[in-house]
């Protein structure tokens, strides 16, 4: 069949939209359980990974052919990268920044790792889940945990750990990029160097949120796509294929990839014309479209959820009655050089006038890279980088802008090497390290000043800290009772979620199997009206309670006080 459609174009070019409607009905009108799709999401992105390094492989040495760089530019890039890795490891604390969603992470990934499922566990041991429940957000960051879960344990540590690691090779990667785009060395580098000293991505690397690491797959399957456009073969497009599937399944808005990815193809249309009656493309597709379909239909059952946007916004998550207040908040970020350092905004505005004039087609790409993750967050009612912990929002900008202050470095080497009477290649060097550490010493004084705890989250940050030292102090038989069990089971503890007092089977096996039982009277307690009057307060009323530790929030003027109590049937 493939034959008779490569030798009839008509035939083949219409055989791909009938594949496209084909999955369209099969999306609505198939209804596919729960725990179905527990089991088929981490397994397609484990396929996925597995796809994304066994074709890296067999591409290396294609991209090593157009990536040939100088000594120098090498050592210079290892010294840049050395650089981020040092700054994400050393200045910004380990910490979770939005609670509860890393400790949903964490767990989710536990589950995969013990029980083969994608879902948040709400009753079990680190090692079982007896219970667990849907979450909204997509598994491709914890299917990745899974995976060294599995090879070293399910600790918070090593999450962290690789977190710092794979934001750090994005360094890398936007260097890979930068040259690939614009062929010079000297763009990619200092391209690289930005990217390496952003406060915010310094920030994030070193949590365990999903903002950042969508960013490394985003740069990943660009790059991939890149490599794939000067060599069009299966292993190029495998490579390609398998990278774009999984920066899909990192976060809720990482759909935006293949948006992105189909601007550079059309930016390319000639090169890649003939690729469209070729089998190997067809059968990639399908690969493409089966290996999404898992998450896809997670989505589909997650579009019912309000995102937090129920009681303040009607439920309403999107809309054009948030651009103007987040327009002016994601704006002004990069100008306040708080946050953002106005030199990079500045290099960043010069390199785009510069992109413009001498390299339009890959402006446009970067702009529309810009464009497509700036617009989606305007458009949402949390997508004010000031909301919160939302300054994460900001991550997916980076690589663009990083780039264009690239191109305006480049720049400045360009105008400080044509005043040098020698052209020997050392005195190049020594101008590329004159612009990096002058560069770095502007900057670095904004780096100082990270905080553990925002203020705004030190209450959920106090409740869940407290919690964890309790974990390790308590007997290992211990079962707590708490509206967030993914805190304690990542931490080696037992766990059941507070919201399943009502399930009868469940509390009789707590009590019949464990001789130490506790209820956390934490943070939903205290902030959550509907959790403090009826759950929290049925438990106070039907059972007996003697507090076993406590601790008092003296930075809110309300005091909340987070306790930890033995809990006994009456």
């Amino acid at each position: 069949m493939i034959t008779l459609l490569r030798k009839n174009k008509l035939a083949y070019l219409a055989f791909l939209p009938l594949v496209g409607i084909v999955y369209a009905l099969t999306f609505f009108k198939l209804s596919i359980s729960e725990d179905t799709l527990f089991y088929a999401m981490p397994a397609a992105q484990l396929i996925t990974l597995a796809g994304i390094l066994f074709f890296f492989v067999l591409c290396f040495r294609t991209m090593s052919s157009y990536i040939k760089l100088r000594t120098d530019t090498v050592i210079l890039l290892l010294i840049i990268f050395a650089l981020g890795l040092f700054l994400r490891t050393v200045i910004p604390p380990q910490v979770h920044r939005i609670l509860y969603d890393e400790d949903i992470y964490l767990n989710i990934g536990q589950t995969i790792s013990t029980n083969g499922k994608a879902c948040l566990c709400d009753f079990g041991t680190p090692d079982n889940c007896i219970y667990c429940i849907d979450n909204k957000e997509p598994s491709g960051w914890p299917s990745l945990l899974s995976v060294f879960f599995k090879l070293f344990g399910a600790k918070e540590q090593i999450a962290f750990t690789l977190s710092i690691l794979l934001n750090s090779f994005s360094v890398i990667l936007v260097f890979l990029i930068a040259y690939l785009l614009y062929h010079k060395e000297s763009i990619a580098l200092y391209s690289a160097l930005v990217l390496s000293l952003l406060r915010t991505h310094i920030e994030w690397s070193s949590t365990v949120s999903a903002d950042a690491v969508s960013m490394f797959f985003n740069c990943l399957a660009i790059l991939a796509l890149l490599i794939y456009l000067r060599k069009q073969n299966w292993k190029t497009l495998g490579f390609f294929i398998f990278s774009v599937v999984y920066a899909s399944q990192i976060r809720p808005e990482s759909f935006l990839i293949f948006m992105l990815a189909g601007i550079l193809l059309l930016l390319h249309a000639r090169k890649i014309y003939t690729e469209l009656f070729t089998p190997r493309l067809l059968i990639f597709l399908v690969i493409l479209l089966l290996l999404i379909f898992p998450n896809v239909m997670h989505l589909k059952n997650a579009s019912n959820e309000d995102w937090g946007a129920g009681e303040k916004e009607n439920g309403e998550k999107f809309g054009t009655k948030y651009i103007a207040y987040n327009l002016k908040t994601n704006l002004s970020y990069f100008v306040e050089n708080n946050r953002f350092s106005l030199i990079f905004t500045i290099l960043a505005l010069v390199g785009l006038a510069l992109s413009l004039r001498y390299y339009l087609g890959n402006t446009a790409f970067m702009l529309s890279w810009e464009l497509l993750y700036f617009t989606i967050f305007i458009l949402f009612y949390a997508g004010s980088f000031n909301y919160g912990m939302d300054v994460r929002f900001a991550i997916n900008l980076f690589p663009p802008v990083s780039i264009f202050c690239g191109v305006s470095l480049a720049k400045l080497e360009s105008m400080i090497s044509s005043f040098r009477s020698s052209r020997k290649a050392y005195i190049t060097v020594a101008i590329k390290l004159i612009i990096i550490v002058t560069i770095a010493l502007l900057v670095l004084p904004q780096l100082k000043e990270m905080p553990k705890r925002e203020i705004s989250a030190y209450d959920s940050m106090l409740s869940h800290d407290f919690a964890i030292q309790q974990v390790n102090t308590l007997p290992k038989d211990s079962m707590f009772i708490t509206h967030v069990p993914s805190m304690i089971l990542i931490n080696g503890g037992n766990a059941f979620q507070a919201n399943l007092y009502h399930k009868n089977e469940f509390v009789k096996q707590i009590f019949s199997n464990y001789t130490h039982v506790y209820w956390y009277e934490g943070f939903w307690c205290m902030h959550d009206p509907h959790q403090r009057d009826n759950i929290c307060s049925y438990l106070k009323k039907n059972y007996v309670l003697y507090p076993v530790a406590s601790i008092t929030n003296e930075v809110n003027p309300n005091r909340y006080n987070y306790t930890l109590y033995r809990i006994f049937e009456k």
